[in-house]
């Protein structure tokens, strides 16, 4: 594969990771709305919705490395939230690692 080929698979990636991200998070939004408490709402909304920014944000190199760091915080309070309520959300752990390699690779893969 060419390099300028990986660069538009990175690029695919980097966008269908955010428009994921976005999409996932208005479906929290709106199951917690639909089902949740409001003191859960509350928190739920935060997160989500600082989750889903972020996830915009990440598009822009120029805001990419602190949009990373703002998902991988929020990836981590979801887990553990999950997780002490007794659910194993792996999905998280793809997510967090998939901003990782975002952040890591900015441009694409070079080699």
């Amino acid at each position: 594969m060419n390099d300028r080929l990986r660069r538009e698979a990175f690029a695919i990636f980097r966008y269908t990771l955010s428009i994921v991200i976005v999409l996932q998070s208005v479906a929290t939004i709106m199951e917690m709305v639909r089902t949740g408490s409001s003191h859960e709402l509350i928190v739920v909304l935060i997160l989500a919705g600082v989750e889903a920014a972020a996830a915009i944000l990440l598009l822009s190199t120029a805001t990419l490395m602190r949009a990373g760091y703002v998902l991988l915080a929020v990836f981590c309070l979801a887990f553990l939230f999950h997780l002490f309520s007794g659910q194993f959300e792996s999905t998280l752990l793809i997510y967090a690692a998939s901003v990782w390699l975002v952040m890591n690779t900015k441009s694409g893969p070079r080699n």
